[in-house]
């Protein structure tokens, strides 16, 4: 998964790299206007930020964060201090998700499991939640393959890139989506991309240029052309004419039921 990290003390951001750099693609933002740059160019599920200099804390950055972004995971690595009762408060009524303080319990292992708690609420997380609570699918190699579609949105872009992904010959592949009731491995991720897409527009501070260059597309007109031929919309409309629940119902109503009907004949 990419995440991006906002922490200006260098213990913090070396104690962080080796606590997550085996599991995370993890980029450093020197501002809050850097860091909101990495998130709306970059697959950024998750950010880890310290909000707070010398004697304030910048709860309104965390907030405004939060405001443009509510899909995102948010976790705090900052120092402790017994003034920041008030701060926490207000932090954790806009939906942060943890917070680690600096050389109190901040060891590689309590590091490395806020962050993978707070991961659990990404983006990818949430349509995986969805799309497996839809289907009934048992095979954990698909699981992982649409875990690893979903975190690695601007490197698969096709079918092959995927089976290399999950180090699988193309065919045998295609053959585990088929044995499992689903449509193939392109269908799969063309629609997994869309509701990728969808996802993140349902917060205000991506519009569609963002989600293309989120998504990895060479040119936008790409992006364009499969939501013309898949949805019949205009990429500008994928915000306000369909969300992300309505594609969820018609990936597994117009394409999981047909592949099952047709692994039964």
């Amino acid at each position: 998964m990419h995440a991006a990290a906002y922490l200006w003390l260098p213990q913090a951001r070396s104690r962080l790299l080796a606590a997550i750099s085996d599991d995370y693609e993890l980029v450093f933002a020197p501002s809050w206007s850097d860091l909101d740059q990495l998130i709306r160019r970059a697959p950024i599920e998750l950010v880890i930020v310290d909000p707070v200099r010398e004697a304030d804390v910048e709860v309104a950055a965390v907030e405004r964060l939060r405001a443009y972004y509510p899909s995102l995971s948010v976790v705090l690595y900052m120092p402790f201090s017994p003034d920041l009762a008030d701060a926490l408060l207000r932090l954790g009524s806009v939906g942060v998700h943890s917070a680690v303080f600096l050389d109190h319990g901040d060891t590689p292992l309590q590091l490395a499991r806020s962050v993978e708690d707070a991961a659990r609420f990404s983006v990818s997380e949430q349509i995986l939640k969805r799309i497996f609570g839809g289907l009934d699918v048992k095979n954990r190699g698909i699981v992982r393959a649409f875990r690893l579609a979903l975190r690695n949105v601007d490197k698969i872009r096709s079918a092959l890139e995927w089976s290399k992904f999950m180090e699988s010959s193309h065919r045998s592949f295609y053959r585990t989506f088929r044995s499992s009731g689903l449509p193939t491995p392109k269908t799969c991720l063309l629609w997994l991309r869309l509701m990728y897409a969808s996802k993140l527009l349902e917060d205000p501070g991506y519009n569609p240029y963002d989600v293309v260059h989120r998504l990895g597309y060479s040119a936008p007109s790409n992006f364009w052309q499969h939501v013309q031929d898949t949805l019949g919309l205009r990429a500008s409309e994928l915000r306000y004419a369909v969300d992300f629940e309505t594609l969820l119902r018609r990936f597994i109503a117009e394409h999981v039921d047909q592949a099952v009907k047709r692994a039964s004949l």
